[in-house]
């Protein structure tokens, strides 16, 4: 979303990577459902965990098949957090050569957004208002200051998920209306109570159905641990965080390292927020060539 030089996507097809961008399920990019529509709870009945058992292990696999080639990925944020579930199945695993994570995050016991954690604390993902038009959940009122709701399972924000972000470092203030046109997209509330269950829970975890549920779905009254020690020791890893980053603390950061078999490589920007990985002015200059070199080597 800004000009050549400094977007990662065509600095790495200027140094001759094919490069392949996988939009979420529901954003503005999607194909939609083969037999449902964006006005039916069915189409949100989504989480995380369809991210990582569904959307990218096709992605990969379509893109294997395409090039016949071992891939090199790139994850920012949640998905950081999909590759790193999604890579402890070896056979996923094997389709890719590298990975670089972005504000990498698996943990979110430390998170900084006192909106985030005060809600994810409160329960607030629970609560339901009844309205005349609908029931609205209060977890997403809070997380952004202009946000609409036509179903309970809809999350339209136009504001950053998981609000009141740090002051960024890097960003092109005069861009900020034009970034929201494309940076911020629709997501189901199953996916935003997810998070919430991690940051209460403290564990990186499928979805929380509650004991009964569970025990169907997971023969266990809790929901299974992504096992990260799972990971492939011979896979190199390259993370990216920032000091500034009210998602990704350094804290939760030490903590998935730890548990990740194999060497893994940081890269620790102080200054830099959660966007300004993907949006700031001087990543071009601060973080880009260090991927490059990371792929290259």
């Amino acid at each position: 979303m800004n000009g050549a030089k400094e977007s990662l996507g065509f600095i790495l097809a200027e140094a001759g990577y094919d490069v392949w961008i996988g939009n979420s399920r529901s954003s503005d990019f999607s194909f939609g459902h083969l037999l449902y529509s964006p006005s039916q709870q069915e189409y949100w009945d989504w989480s995380f965990d369809d991210i990582v058992a569904y959307d990218l292990p096709a992605m990969l696999r379509f893109i294997s098949g395409v090039t016949r080639k071992r891939i090199l990925f790139v994850g920012f944020s949640q998905g950081s957090m999909a590759g790193f579930a999604a890579l402890t199945d070896n056979c996923l695993a094997k389709l890719v050569d590298k990975a670089v994570m972005l504000c990498p995050v698996a943990y979110l016991s430390n998170i900084r957004s006192i909106v985030a954690k005060t809600a994810a604390v409160l329960f607030l993902d629970q609560v339901r208002i009844l309205s005349r038009n609908s029931k609205l959940q209060v977890l997403g009122v809070l997380l952004s200051l202009d946000c609409s709701f036509s179903d309970p399972m809809w999350f339209d924000c136009h504001s950053n998920l998981f609000a009141m972000p740090r002051p960024s470092c890097c960003l092109n203030q005069s861009r900020i209306s034009y970034y929201s046109q494309y940076e911020m997209q629709s997501t189901s509330m199953k996916n935003i109570v997810q998070m919430a269950q991690f940051v209460r829970s403290g564990r990186f975890c499928k979805y929380d159905r509650g004991f009964i549920n569970n025990l169907i779905h997971y023969w266990s009254f809790n929901p299974p641990s992504y096992k990260l020690h799972r990971l492939p020791e011979d896979l190199p890893l390259l993370l990216a965080y920032g000091g500034n980053d009210d998602l990704v603390d350094t804290q939760d950061v030490m903590r998935l390292t730890s548990e990740i078999p194999g060497t893994v490589e940081m890269h620790f920007l102080p200054s830099y927020s959660h966007s300004d990985f993907v949006l700031g002015m001087q990543a071009h200059i601060d973080l880009y060539p260090r991927i490059l070199s990371f792929f290259q080597s």
